[in-house]
């Protein structure tokens, strides 16, 4: 088969055609640059320079193909007015074969489905999506009025070992920098291994009926918590979350960030049983074999605690700093069970208390010799907690929703392992 892939140069795109490739199909694929042609051409496509919005660059070629796969997707310009002049010039060039069909593989995604967990969701679920994507529901349903073959795949939240939407969390965790959550770390979402979205898509391509909707999804629902959690094992790194309201996420990151709130489960069994689907990479499985038999729970050099009296967090965005991040140090000093802190000042302005020792000086610049995050964790009274290291009389916490900071030592007690 003759497949034309629109967007095979992303993170998604880049595995759907090595896969569609690895079928055994012939694939060429829009480029709008050198570097993208360079990199189709690695993967064994042939490139054709063009631009999605200048149908004149790419009819000629989807009129040789047998197969369209639409994976262009983007969170910044207007996706909308592009996807609505590719979606016409599709189905002109659909209409104008005679001889045969034109197939087209078009992406939907978790986010036209509405926010639910219980019941898990299916294909059979009424659209509800977020406004920034209302226009893949449109579009959907003129390529089916307007006669054109077409199957719709619905990514679930795609990750990879090093991208995706895990891939921003894991490099915050490795270098000690803040992870940043929308709304709540009790979201759900519902997860998808690139590689196994891709073989999907090869599915659909290959045997997907004419009209349907196939979910892909392969973790129907995960916490944020839980996969922060599952990161810091995989990591062997300790966690620093900022969560920030809905309201200020949209207004500095626009509109599509609502999907990162939107806590879903969602049920694939229409793609496995229809279409033979067999997602191989679970996503806390995957963490858990990165890290041998460390399993997502408290590991050996953690300890349960309870907390014996209330602590709220001093500053709500404290210092936070990355080895070898300089920093500038005031006159005042307190002391706390005998410890040492000093009063610092980063480089963005963030100030807080730092552990005397934190500091050196190469030439001349006083430097973090580690990563430091001065976020405090607030907690209540009975609430356990897991202690992940001390410093200076404070112990460094996980609270099981997912937050973490530091709390003093005084305000814990330890929970004593259960008796084997």
């Amino acid at each position: 088969m003759d497949v034309f892939i629109f967007g095979a140069s992303g993170f998604i795109g880049q595995a759907v055609t090595r896969q569609v490739i690895a079928a055994g199909h012939s694939v060429s694929a829009l480029a709008r640059s050198d570097r993208s042609s360079a990199a189709l051409l690695a993967l064994g496509a042939r490139p054709v320079r063009g631009d999605m919005t200048e149908p004149s660059s790419w009819q000629d070629s989807v009129a040789q193909a047998d197969a369209v796969v639409q994976v262009a997707a983007a969170f910044e310009g207007d996706l909308a007015t592009a996807d609505a002049i590719w979606t016409d010039a599709i189905i002109r060039t659909a209409q104008q074969q005679s001889s045969r069909a034109l197939r087209v593989i078009y992406t939907g995604g978790c986010w036209l489905y509405p926010a639910r967990t219980e019941p898990a969701l299916t294909e059979a679920d009424a659209f509800d999506p977020l406004p920034s994507f209302q226009f893949m529901v449109a579009h959907r349903a003129k390529l089916i009025a307007a006669g054109v073959e077409t199957v719709i795949v619905h990514p679930g939240m795609v990750w990879s070992e090093d991208g995706g939407c895990t891939g921003e969390i894991a490099s915050a965790i490795r270098v000690g920098k803040a992870v940043d959550v929308v709304d709540s770390t009790a979201v759900c979402w519902p997860l998808v291994h690139v590689e196994d979205l891709a073989s999907l898509y090869a599915l659909a391509l290959a045997k997907g009926e004419a009209g349907c909707d196939y979910l892909g999804v392969a973790d129907p629902g995960i916490s944020v918590a839980r996969i922060i959690h599952a990161i810091e094992h995989a990591t062997g790194r300790t966690a620093t979350v900022r969560t920030h309201a809905l309201a200020e996420a949209v207004e500095q990151h626009g509109e599509w960030i609502m999907g990162t709130a939107r806590s879903q489960c969602i049920d694939s069994d229409r793609a496995r049983l229809l279409l033979g689907w067999r997602p191989q990479r679970a996503f806390l499985d995957s963490m858990t074999a990165s890290v041998g038999e460390r399993a997502a729970r408290p590991g050996p050099a953690e300890a349960l605690y309870r907390v014996t009296a209330d602590w709220t967090a001093t500053y709500p965005d404290p210092i936070c700093l990355q080895r070898g991040d300089a920093f500038s140090l005031s006159d005042e000093t307190f002391d706390w069970d005998g410890h040492t802190w000093i009063w610092a000042r980063s480089e963005d302005g963030r100030e807080g208390w730092i552990p005397d020792d934190l500091a050196r000086r190469s030439e001349g610049v006083l430097r973090a010799q580690e990563a430091f995050s001065a976020m405090e964790l607030s907690c209540r009274a009975g609430e356990q907690l897991h202690g992940l290291k001390q410093r200076h009389g404070w112990v460094w916490c996980r609270h099981p929703d997912g937050r973490t900071g530091w709390v003093p030592h005084g305000y814990l007690e330890k929970v004593p392992p259960p008796a084997t």
